[in-house]
């Protein structure tokens, strides 16, 4: 590494763990807690109201194409009419083996991830949430994980502590990543400072997928230091205290996807529908594109789909 880039990094990792440091003291009065030693950190959620989606104004001045605009709209009250926890992270790969070792659970099929020798994103066979095609740690969240993967989890989870696990709503979902702020991000208007916050598709990432087109919708400009996946909290949490709600890894929601909010329930719980061909994503992730990583966008994928850019993040209602 060359001496500029090395000094590049430091600094970068210096005014995060300054960051990090602030938000943490920021969110000290947090009410966190374990239901078991084991079990996944909760972090209860205030609840209350909010305008869920984006408008028109804030979609043309970010520039979001289509049809990923019109997914955001029309922008409604949420009003959340149930009490609730959410997982202070996404599931961690240790997190997720504890479940398969005790439940057997099978996990055949193909996933998508970054192929490295071909220099492009391809469903491969061979890959799992045990080998998703790049280097991770126990930490790191758990991805080559679908939807119903994630139902299997939250039903054991449930069934081991007695308790009412779940996955969040996508309005919940986007309730606790806006955190009580109404701006572009959930630190405020400046994209530019996203790589202290989230891992994206960025510089870092540029600089081992080297064949991916550097452009405004393809990478932000900025390094986080991670090409693939981080471990969770390696960056600052929001102000309800939760960690990665944008980037490292899509989130599997409860809800079906529907391209607009027209039908969508406006107390906190989730789109549900007999014919549900895909599953709503949250969060962006370290692979998606610029515009996908923020607090108003989404996404659908079949629930049967498994990628080495997504995970899922739990919830719990509480009484």
């Amino acid at each position: 590494m060359e001496i500029k880039q090395l000094v590049a990094r430091l600094v970068l990792i210096a005014a995060t763990q300054f960051s990090l440091a602030c938000a943490v003291t920021a969110v000290e009065a947090v009410n966190s807690f374990r239901d078991c030693e084991d079990c996944p950190e909760m972090i209860e959620v205030p609840i209350g109201s909010f305008e869920m989606g984006s408008s028109s104004t804030a979609l043309d001045k970010a520039q979001i194409p289509e049809p990923f605009a019109t997914y955001q709209t029309p922008r409604h009250t949420v009003r959340l009419t149930r009490a609730f926890a959410m997982g202070k992270y996404p599931v961690t790969r240790a997190e997720f083996e504890r479940f398969v070792i005790a439940t057997d659970h099978p996990l055949s099929g193909d996933c998508w991830s970054w192929n490295q020798a071909a220099e492009r994103y391809e469903q491969q066979e061979p890959l799992t949430w045990r080998d998703p095609g790049f280097t991770q740690s126990d930490s790191d969240p758990a991805v080559c994980v679908s939807w119903g993967d994630a139902k299997a989890y939250v039903a054991w989870l449930s069934k081991h502590t007695k308790l009412s696990y779940r996955l969040p709503s996508e309005s919940e979902r986007e309730y606790a990543t806006r955190a009580g702020t109404d701006s572009a991000w959930p630190w405020g208007s400046a994209g530019d400072r996203i790589c202290a916050h989230a891992n994206v598709s960025d510089l870092s990432r540029l600089s081992v997928h080297t064949k991916t087109e550097r452009s405004r919708q393809t990478v932000f400009d900025c390094e986080d230091g991670f090409v693939y996946t981080a471990p969770v909290g390696s960056f600052v949490p929001n102000r309800l205290g939760l960690y990665d709600t944008l980037g490292n890894v899509w989130e599997w929601v409860e809800d079906c996807f529907r391209e607009t909010y027209a039908d969508a329930p406006t107390d906190g719980t989730a789109l549900q529908s007999t014919d549900c061909a895909l599953r709503t994503l949250r969060g962006g992730s370290w692979f998606t594109l610029t515009f996908l990583n923020r607090p108003g966008a989404r996404y659908g994928a079949a629930g049967s789909d498994r990628s080495g850019h997504i995970g899922f993040r739990i919830a719990r209602t509480l009484d």
